[in-house]
């Protein structure tokens, strides 16, 4: 039986498929190596290199525990398992959210979902008179 975690499990990205956990500050997220690799070159890079003997596990998942912002990273997390969630997300999004998911996006090299963070931002704040017009 494992002790309890010293984090929250997120609720809607915790698959009981999952077979790595990621933890951002107390907040832990259940997935898959595999969907984080499709998506991440930093990721795949990561977890091609295997865990080490020892590391800390939950439920007998290696724990990775990330420096980012647990907001963040559930939301780049979100996108990555379902492409629609972004199209809903964007619009009602403060720009310090869009902020913070750009920054994740680009730290883990993303590029599809960096992509669209920037088309998106494009629209928010034009860099032109004619486009800010339109």
């Amino acid at each position: 039986m494992d002790a309890l975690p010293d984090f929250s499990l997120c609720e809607d990205l915790w698959f009981r498929d999952g077979n790595i956990v990621l933890v951002c500050d107390a907040t832990g997220f259940r997935v898959n190596e595999s969907v984080l690799s499709i998506h991440s070159a930093v990721f795949r890079d990561m977890l091609s290199v295997g865990t080490r003997a020892g590391t800390d596990a939950y439920e007998m998942c290696p724990i990775i525990r990330l420096s980012d912002d647990p907001l963040h990273m559930r939301l780049l997390l979100r996108m990555m398992y379902n492409r629609g969630y972004a199209h809903s997300f964007f619009d009602p999004s403060p720009a310090f959210i869009l902020r913070g998911l750009l920054r994740v996006s680009s730290k883990y090299l993303v590029s599809h979902i960096r992509s669209e963070i920037i088309s998106h931002l494009l629209v928010l704040f034009p860099t032109s008179i004619i486009e800010y017009r339109s």
